[in-house]
């Protein structure tokens, strides 16, 4: 809008904290704050008023129909906090278990702030075993089936959500050279 370059500002904090309580047992905690805003954004794209059901808002115009003026707006798709954290035990003889799990607040699909995802969490679980040159693991991977969502496309103007993996199992192994 008048010449001026759309900016994305953002501002955050981010904390690691890692603790290991003795040679098998070991843990970690990471917490983010993000705050941000656009600067001259446009409100073009799919669904630049959101889903509104007034049957009367275009949907699909890029902007064309709406007409709705560039401006600073919040930051939507990112959580404002996000916490993660792991615990892992080994025992001696190599096997060990792990547990992990993060949370988000919720966040807006939108600059119009229409649809908004509320809070969201995961928990993985691991059972692993390690030896010198190889290792393996087992992972169940989202234990409790949370339906947790991630933006399908990375513009803040779409409105395009796609589910994240529900629970599922994952086998890996690894050899070093």
């Amino acid at each position: 809008q008048f010449n001026n370059i759309a900016r994305f500002h953002v501002k955050g904090v981010e904390s690691a904290l890692r603790y290991q309580f003795s040679e098998q047992l070991r843990s970690g905690l990471n917490l983010t704050r993000i705050e941000g805003y656009s600067e001259y954004q446009s409100q073009a794209g799919f669904a630049p008023r959101g889903f509104v059901p007034d049957g009367g808002t275009a949907f699909s115009d890029n902007n064309a129909l709406n007409l709705l003026p560039s401006g600073r707006f919040d930051a939507v798709q990112i959580p404002e906090y996000t916490l993660s954290g792991f615990l892992d035990y080994r025992f001696d003889s190599g096997f060990g278990v792990e547990l992990s799990a993060w949370w988000t607040s919720e966040w807006y699909v939108n600059l119009s702030e229409t649809v908004k995802i509320p809070n969201e969490f995961n928990i993985d679980t691991t059972v692993y075993y390690r030896a010198d040159k190889w290792s393996a693991a087992l992972q169940v991977l989202n234990l409790t089936d949370e339906l947790n969502f991630v933006n399908g496309l990375s513009a803040p103007t779409n409105t395009f959500l796609q589910p994240m993996r529900g629970r599922s199992v994952q086998v890996q192994f690894a050899y070093q050279f």
